[in-house]
């Protein structure tokens, strides 16, 4: 689990923003994990655990698009919400990811002679681009695929598939 974690870090878990209309997906998805990355390590020096804790919920809630990740894990059932019920379950959500990243990354910094990512290709379909990489972490490559939902507001990372573990099919197996 550790791994998927780390993995969605480096490679920037589901987090939205605009982006120039030259940029590729693949510099967006470098762009932003150099961005976590960042946020991540300067936490680290953070002597204050409850700083800490908030200084990651703050990075983790301000890159997740969790209205997207919410809405692709719901499926065919979030049409059948009202508006009340989707936003408490966009809330709940954040809730559970921001509380799982801040637990699961403790007091860790994430070195960057630690990992290497090579970049694959880039796909994209119908407004969707899926980014390969390989990520190597703690001497094994696990390959990655980070799927970016194209808007016009900018681009919202949707989903990360690690080793075929998909992070909106297991919330969605979940609810």
């Amino acid at each position: 689990m550790r791994v998927f974690f780390m993995t969605a870090l480096v490679l920037g878990i589901s987090f939205a923003g605009t982006v120039s209309a030259q940029q590729t997906a693949t510099e967006f998805v470098q762009q932003r994990a150099e961005a976590v990355i960042s946020v991540v390590n300067s936490a680290a020096d953070d002597a204050e655990p409850e700083a800490r804790r908030s200084a990651l919920r703050a990075a983790v809630g301000s890159f997740v698009d969790f209205e997207v990740l919410a809405e692709r894990a719901l499926g065919e059932h979030w049409d059948a919400r009202t508006a009340e019920e989707r936003a408490e379950f966009v809330a709940l959500l954040r809730e559970l990811v921001e509380t799982s990243y801040t637990s699961r990354l403790g007091d860790e910094r994430i070195d960057p002679d630690a990992y290497s990512v090579v970049y694959g290709e880039e796909r994209s379909r119908r407004g969707r681009t899926t980014v390969e990489a390989a990520l190597t972490f703690e001497s094994r490559t696990h390959v990655v695929e980070v799927k970016v939902l194209d808007r016009e507001e900018g681009r919202a990372v949707y989903d990360v598939v690690t080793d075929d573990v998909s992070l909106q099919e297991s919330y969605a197996e979940s609810f």
